[in-house]
């Protein structure tokens, strides 16, 4: 157990170090912490977490299509799950709407995008 405890710890620690990256600007080091994080989670809503803001790092970058992998791997295999916190869901799926505009991949975006309204709607 106590293994597992230093497992989310160092995810958690590299999600949050990440997110300072990003915050500054320093996209690509962000993105190697978000990877790191990915491949020492266990915990699924920091693992959503991972990929979602990976995502937004590698769309500040201009590589959308592997922003859109991880996206999809987030929403896909994570976003049921328990512990999100209100809001993260929709946002992803408003990142998800930016890079498929992004892609050029429109139907996609609008689909997405209106998922990210529902969403905001319902936790309102």
């Amino acid at each position: 157990a106590e293994e597992e405890a230093d497992k989310i710890l160092d995810a958690e620690g590299s999600l949050a170090l990440a997110d300072s990256y990003y915050v500054d600007e320093e996209f690509s080091e962000a993105i190697d912490l978000y990877a790191v994080s990915i491949s020492t989670a266990s915990a699924t809503a920091t693992l959503f977490r991972a990929f979602s803001h990976k995502a937004s790092a590698l769309f500040r970058l201009e590589r959308s299509a592997e922003a859109k992998e991880d996206l999809q791997v987030a929403l896909e295999q994570y976003s049921t799950v328990g512990g999100l916190r209100s809001g993260e869901t929709e946002a992803a799926f408003y990142r998800l709407g930016l890079v498929c505009r992004d892609l050029n991949q429109e139907q996609q975006a609008l689909s997405a995008f209106q998922k990210a309204h529902e969403l905001a709607t319902l936790n309102q």
